[in-house]
């Protein structure tokens, strides 16, 4: 580990030590112990953080010859410290576990992927350190001819033409900006997603089609909205079906309202992704990506046109009736009733709701949670 422009995060599987590495109070939580290394060019500095299943860890990254029990937190979860940092103002973060083969006899790091300081991209010369990029800038935009007559794309497009989702990053990424993401850590960079918007050193990216084929899942089957989507957040991928460990588990999220209230006809509840790689997009993270709506809730017909990239793989706004979607939940509750979900709509090219259980109204489209230092442009 002899790159000084990077912070390396070590999972606690990967080390061998003498005696059991483990908490008094319980066992860590899978991704939920880390040794933090960083190099000087003569020598390494070595942090602690951790978090285990009976909620005690070390919240911030605590160098561990400062470390006392004073820094014990309680109540804590994985999101209180998934969100990996760089050090001292190092520009990547290099995250080494059992995914990327840290157990095999011999491993070294000069084994792994070598990352270019300069570019981050892989096949460089930073001198055998394991590539922290889970979005790469795509080269070349989607493309699908519009097949419907009317609404949908045919409305401001026109029946035979084409579609182009997307625009190709220039410069610091912006909404609608296209990346191909390597979700699987074995995998290569096949997947089109397309950039949201920054939530401190996270960036957000949505996918480019809804899950499973297209088809259409009931938010909630109990048709309350103030849970959260307990039926349709099974069908989103799982942490060992994207297993990338570059993505940031959704983990346990307070769901609001479109109008930035926690509740509906009831408090809504937090809701937790248990298991889950991706979350669904939020009202809130569409108003502040598309600059074409101003708010959730005015049923306006075309107030998504200028955010295309949202509306891909959507079979109502590309093709005539018949098809199999609509389109897909998002996470918002609407704030004046008690079971219905808001969620974008091709066929008007805009935003409206639909009650939870009702499953012939949208489907699935996952969102992830990236290190802004993971994406290159």
């Amino acid at each position: 580990m002899y790159d000084t422009d990077a912070t390396y995060y070590i999972d606690v599987n990967c080390i061998k030590t003498e005696n059991a590495m483990k908490s008094p109070y319980g066992e860590f939580v899978d991704m939920g112990a880390f040794v933090v290394v960083t190099y000087n060019g003569k020598g390494y500095d070595y942090y602690w953080t951790s978090v285990d299943d009976a909620g005690q860890g070390i919240k911030g990254i605590v160098k561990y010859d400062k470390l006392d029990t004073d820094d014990i937190s309680s109540d804590l979860t994985i999101d209180d410290i998934s969100t990996l940092r760089t050090l001292d103002g190092r520009g990547k973060v290099i995250l080494i576990t059992e995914r990327n083969s840290c157990k095999k006899e011999g491993a070294k790091t000069e084994n792994l992927i070598p990352v270019n300081s300069e570019t981050g991209e892989e096949g460089g010369n930073s001198g055998g350190t394991t590539s922290n990029i889970v979005c790469r800038k795509a080269t070349t935009l989607h493309t699908k001819t519009c097949e419907r007559a009317s609404n949908g794309c045919g409305a401001t497009i026109g029946n035979g033409n084409t579609i182009t989702y997307g625009t190709l990053v220039n410069g610091s990424p912006k909404a609608g900006d296209a990346y191909d993401c390597k979700v699987i850590q074995d995998g290569d960079y096949t997947e089109r997603f397309y950039y949201v918007g920054s939530e401190g050193n996270n960036s957000i990216l949505i996918y480019y089609t809804n899950m499973n084929d297209q088809t259409m899942y009931e938010y909630d089957l109990s048709n309350e909205n103030w849970h959260g989507p307990r039926t349709g957040y099974r069908y989103l991928p799982s942490t060992s079906e994207w297993d990338n460990p570059g993505l940031i588990a959704p983990g346990t999220r307070q769901i609001i309202a479109e109008n930035g209230n926690g509740s509906t006809s009831r408090a809504i509840e937090s809701f937790t992704y248990e298991g889950k790689a991706a979350r669904f997009l939020t009202s809130q993270e569409l108003v502040n990506a598309c600059s074409s709506i101003s708010t959730v809730g005015n049923y306006t017909t075309g107030e998504l046109d200028g955010c295309t990239w949202l509306m891909e793989n959507i079979g109502d706004y590309e093709k005539d009736s018949g098809t199999k979607s609509y389109g897909y939940w998002l996470e918002t509750p609407r704030s004046s009733y008690a079971i219905y979900i808001w969620g974008v709509n091709g066929y008007s090219r805009g935003v409206y709701d639909g009650d939870a259980k009702n499953s012939s109204y949208y489907g699935v489209r996952p969102v992830i949670t990236v290190l802004t230092s993971n994406i290159s442009n």
